[in-house]
């Protein structure tokens, strides 16, 4: 996967497996909507990049997503493309200090050039997993938690990560992504749901490698 990549996104699939009771507001109404307002079967283009990466030694490297510039490009298609403009400024993230963080900072200018309020998103990720299933298919998961920090509000939410990835013939890469919602303490429902998942989002992705340029 070293490299850079367009991504062709496509929402597939969303349930509630403990009832639409559980669903965080908003969630079911998102996902009813429209393919053109971002629901059922909307598709989103953007890119990624994978680069190559030192572990211990020089001798030994590794292939990591590129975690700011993915972030902020996922973000910002998917709103640019249903909600008129880009809300992600920046994206701060230092491996090197804490592998696990990364801070979302939001415009302050709206698309209409009046001030908003300042809004950031942090993620933590708690625990993370990777396995090879063959030469050309691995598949990773994170859980994560990511807190929504605005004036006079702070929303926190938990949330897992899982994709698979399986190299095609042509050259491209075939994945699925799944995003799976859980409860907080402070929801009413939280001991009701038993730690299980709350909402699912299921996502088919196709990867086209860009070329080089020299």
């Amino acid at each position: 996967m070293e490299g850079e990549w367009e991504v062709k996104s496509t929402f597939i699939d969303f349930r509630t497996p403990l009832g639409p009771s559980f669903a965080h507001p908003g969630s079911i109404e998102s996902a009813k909507a429209p393919a053109k307002d971002g629901g059922l079967g909307s598709i989103v283009t953007y890119r990624q990049r994978y680069d190559r990466k030192a572990l211990k030694s020089p001798a030994v490297t590794t292939i990591v997503s590129d975690r700011a510039f993915n972030t902020k490009s996922a973000f910002n298609s998917r709103f640019s493309k249903f909600v008129g403009y880009e809300p992600i400024e920046s994206v701060e993230y230092n491996p090197a200090q804490d592998i696990n963080r990364l801070i979302l900072r939001f415009s302050t200018v709206g698309p209409d050039m009046r001030p908003l309020p300042p809004k950031r998103i942090e993620i933590g990720i708690n625990n993370r997993m990777t396995q090879d299933v063959s030469s050309s298919k691995f598949c990773a998961a994170e859980l994560a938690r990511q807190v929504i920090i605005s004036p006079r509000r702070v929303a926190v939410e938990d949330y897992e990560v899982m994709w698979r990835w399986e190299l095609q013939p042509d050259g491209k890469i075939k994945g699925r992504q799944r995003r799976v919602d859980y409860l907080q303490p402070q929801d009413l429902l939280y001991f009701d749901a038993k730690g299980r998942g709350v909402a699912i989002y299921d996502y088919d992705a196709i990867l086209t490698r860009i070329p080089q340029t020299t």
